[in-house]
């Protein structure tokens, strides 16, 4: 299924940590994951972010959703405001944004080594 709303992950042997770490974040909040969910097809390595903005979130839901699609895009939205706004959510959210930042960097750092395993002398 080729939906344009729905945008992947550009690095597939990510994909386990970076859900894990999205879901870190999705369950900070009480009853967020459950509306959230519907949006992730997590097993195709795609989220619906459209379907997502389309719904009334909360103050650290929002916030949240910005942590989680930075994550998952490796991209930071423009305007520089997701440390700003995150010290305005609550403890839950910043604990797990801090722990899904872990999480997504520790992908990262497992790709680099082994990338920098196979490159030549």
């Amino acid at each position: 299924m080729n939906n344009p709303n729905v945008k992947t992950t550009a690095s597939p042997g990510r994909r386990g940590r970076k859900s894990e770490a999205l879901l870190l974040i999705a369950k900070a909040i009480p009853a967020f994951e459950t509306r959230l969910m519907p949006h992730f097809r997590l097993n195709e390595d795609a989220i619906d972010w459209r379907g997502i903005e389309g719904q009334d979130w909360s103050e650290d839901e929002r916030i949240a959703i910005h942590w989680m699609e930075a994550i998952w895009t490796e991209k930071a939205p423009r305007g520089g405001a997701l440390f700003t706004n995150l010290w305005q959510a609550e403890d839950p959210v910043r604990e797990a944004v801090v722990c899904a930042l872990a999480r997504a960097c520790y992908a990262s750092h497992v790709i680099d080594e082994y990338y920098r395993q196979k490159a030549p002398a």
